[in-house]
């Protein structure tokens, strides 16, 4: 069996399996190609179906289209490179209205995950229609602010999709660099925006930290239509901290914000207001601080007994079990980004 008869076949397979789990008879197909304007007989979906190794480009093609069926996933075993393209609930089209004001292009800002630099990472987030199949391409660059041996500027480029998921009102953008052997997620909140465009948004990101030492890391990162200034990035370092509703600020830090300039009496005496209530005394403790070294074998009876007492120690903190994006992160960021724009065109 040669290596066209194998593809044909896993191609076959795989066609076979989605419409059984679609529940969808060939008849079905037929009609969902005509919505689509797609031109089909039941008798090509018969014999495309039942004979694989006859079928044409063309009649795969109209199928899959039919169907909203990445081809490339047909082909693919690794399910880091497909989506389930079963559940109805993923919107895979691009052309769908879901897309609307989603598509085009975005600066990306994010704080970096190492101590070496305080400056916001940026990039350029791209989401345009693959014309082959209609789904959503996501590409990305990011500019690492390292330097080559020639100082030529080191970038980082991803490609990736994203897909959008009306059960859980949320956009998955999935960016894998195959040089680096890195995949990132962002997730973001979607909703349709019939005739607008989305302006900018807070999204989570999953990623592994830069420098040496690589680890795991959970951050935020914004999406903006525009361009920002350095001095405008800084306002943004706020919103990009992985903060709740509730934050915690020592009285030190505080007397430094108040010495800012530009703060408002308004402001200023809203913050006096609330702090001027009585509260409770906090303390910051470090998990550095309070662990004794581990052995490289085994965990003596101290070591565990640290242990145990430091697990048990964090499970009393004021920490919060998760870190959600909120609707006043996403009013404020929306607020601050359209006033640093409108800023910007007064003062030219």
């Amino acid at each position: 069996m040669d290596n066209i008869t194998l593809i044909s076949n896993q191609i076959g397979s795989k066609l076979q399996e989605i419409i059984r789990n679609k529940k969808l008879s060939q008849k079905d197909i037929v009609t969902l190609c005509e919505k689509k304007n797609i031109k089909i007989s039941q008798a090509t979906i018969s014999n495309a179906l039942h004979k694989p190794g006859s079928m044409s480009l063309s009649t795969l093609i109209k199928i899959c289209d039919g169907l909203d069926i990445y081809i490339p996933d047909l082909l693919s075993s690794d399910p880091l490179e497909s989506i389930d393209n079963i559940k109805s609930a993923f919107i895979l089209d691009s052309s769908d209205d879901a897309y609307s004001g989603y598509l085009g292009d975005f600066h990306a800002y994010f704080l970096p995950t190492t101590n070496t630099s305080s400056k916001l990472v940026h990039g350029y987030l791209s989401f345009n229609p693959d014309l082959g199949t209609n789904r959503c391409i996501a590409t990305m660059d990011l500019d690492t602010g390292g330097r080559t041996s020639n100082n030529e500027p080191i970038w980082k480029h991803y490609t990736g999709n994203m897909v959008i998921s009306l059960r859980q009102h949320c956009a998955y953008c999935t960016l894998i660099s195959k040089k680096l052997g890195e995949i990132c997620l962002f997730i973001f909140e979607h909703d349709y925006l019939n005739n607008s465009s989305l302006y900018c948004t807070m999204a989570n990101a999953v990623t592994s930290s830069a420098g040496r030492f690589r680890q795991p890391t959970v951050h935020r990162i914004c999406l903006s239509r525009c361009e920002l200034s350095d001095d405008a990035a800084r306002l943004l370092v706020g919103e990009l901290l992985m903060i709740n509703d509730k934050f915690f600020i020592s009285e030190k830090k505080l007397d430094n914000f108040f010495k800012l300039n530009s703060i408002s009496p308004e402001f200023r005496k809203k913050i006096e207001n609330l702090t001027a209530q009585p509260t409770n005394r906090y303390y910051m403790l470090s998990e550095k601080s309070l662990q004794t070294p581990l052995s490289a074998t085994e965990l003596s009876g101290v070591e565990f007994e640290f242990a145990q007492n430091i697990s048990l120690l964090k499970s009393y903190s004021e920490a919060s079990p998760n870190n959600k994006i909120t609707m006043e992160t996403e009013n404020i960021l929306f607020n601050l980004l359209k006033g640093l724009a409108k800023k910007k065109s007064k003062d030219v």
